[in-house]
């Protein structure tokens, strides 16, 4: 894989980019992860880009807008660019899910109990994925306190990664 990173990103977009590569090594059973030098497709950037710099509402599935106060989303970015890539490669985000989510999410995240969202259809953000576990969001309580801010991170990484973001 080969990935380049655009010279006008932003530091918020290139942590989301690098967590994204660090998720994508450590998951694969043949990479060793950090020992193989990856730099960012423009694609890639272009399409993180989008989604990080946006505080705007998106479609979270088919059926519904999720609206995020702009508060939350401002404190979500926050969080994101106050852990280290060090920090994140030392926590296994699938684990985190299993533990605090699978309940309600299932462990592929489509299993919908307690009015749970479908992750595998989910399209947002990483900000707004990190608002939601932070905060909480209806039914789904909130993990600010429970989890430490790194682990909030990777665990929206991963929650991301089911939905094929």
């Amino acid at each position: 894989m080969k990935f380049t990173v655009n010279n006008d990103m932003k530091p918020l977009e290139i942590l989301s980019l690098s967590v994204l590569i660090l998720v994508t090594a450590c998951s694969s059973p043949t990479d060793s992860g950090m020992t193989k030098k990856k730099t960012i497709t423009s694609e890639v950037a272009q399409e993180t880009k989008a989604s990080t710099t946006s505080l705007s509402s998106e479609a979270e599935d088919e059926s519904e807008e999720v609206v995020i106060p702009k508060d939350q989303l401002i404190k979500a970015e926050e969080i994101i660019t106050s852990v280290t890539a060090e920090e994140l490669g030392l926590l296994d985000g699938k684990l985190l899910f299993k533990q605090n989510c699978s309940i309600c999410h299932g462990m592929k995240g489509n299993m919908k109990v307690n009015g749970a969202k479908d992750l595998t259809k989910s399209r947002t953000t990483l900000v707004k994925s990190v608002a939601q576990v932070y905060f909480g969001r209806r039914l789904m309580t909130p993990f600010k306190g429970k989890l430490t801010d790194a682990e909030i991170v990777i665990v929206s990484v991963y929650a991301k990664s089911l939905g094929g973001n």
